[in-house]
């Protein structure tokens, strides 16, 4: 390549039982600790305003989730943080678990604000900026519906950024809600 690029990998010992993808359970209802799009809109910002520099970028850029996470073990049944962009970590999710999930509103509710205003400013549609392989590393996570409402109560004491996705379901596919809705099932 033309430019320096160094890759890392850490390995460890956890002294609890690790939450993994694997483990998710039909009713299990989806979360995410924010909204999705922020990742893939600084791509945007960058690639479409070439020679500008973004006077607000620090916004777009990840927070490790780390406090969030430790509330999120005593409940989760699976979890994947969206580092490869939010659809393909639901469709990860659906792929490992052989389970699907059914997206409860159109993906243009779900983006984050700096990735509507993006999405405004350049008119773009909501499937690029979920789609895109540039991520938000935000966690998405199932918790089982008979503690959701525990999980969420004690969740919004400590944090704000709580985002509903949807539902675990039998059949093994991505269903999104489009904004004329309708269901398409995400490959």
């Amino acid at each position: 390549g033309q430019v320096f690029s160094l890759h890392l990998t850490v390995l460890g010992h956890s002294k609890t039982k690790p939450i993994t993808r694997f483990g998710m359970n039909v009713g299990d209802k989806i979360y995410s600790t924010a909204k999705p799009g922020k990742g893939n809109s600084l791509v945007a910002e960058r690639w479409l305003n070439k020679g500008q520099e973004l006077s607000n970028e620090v916004e777009f850029l990840a927070l490790a989730r780390l406090k969030e996470a430790e509330l999120i073990k005593a409940y989760a049944t699976s979890m994947i943080d969206s580092s490869d962009g939010f659809l393909n970590s639901l469709d990860l999710l659906v792929r490992v678990n052989n389970k699907g999930i059914f997206c409860e509103y159109p993906l243009d509710t779900l983006l984050h604000p700096l990735a509507q205003q993006t999405r405004s400013k350049y008119s773009l549609s909501a499937w690029t900026l979920l789609a895109g392989e540039c991520g938000d590393y935000e966690l998405i996570f199932s918790v089982p519906s008979d503690n959701s409402l525990a999980f969420e109560n004690e969740y919004r004491k400590q944090f704000h950024d709580l985002v509903f996705i949807g539902e675990v379901t039998a059949l093994p596919e991505l269903c999104l809600r489009t904004t004329s809705d309708t269901y398409v099932a995400y490959d």
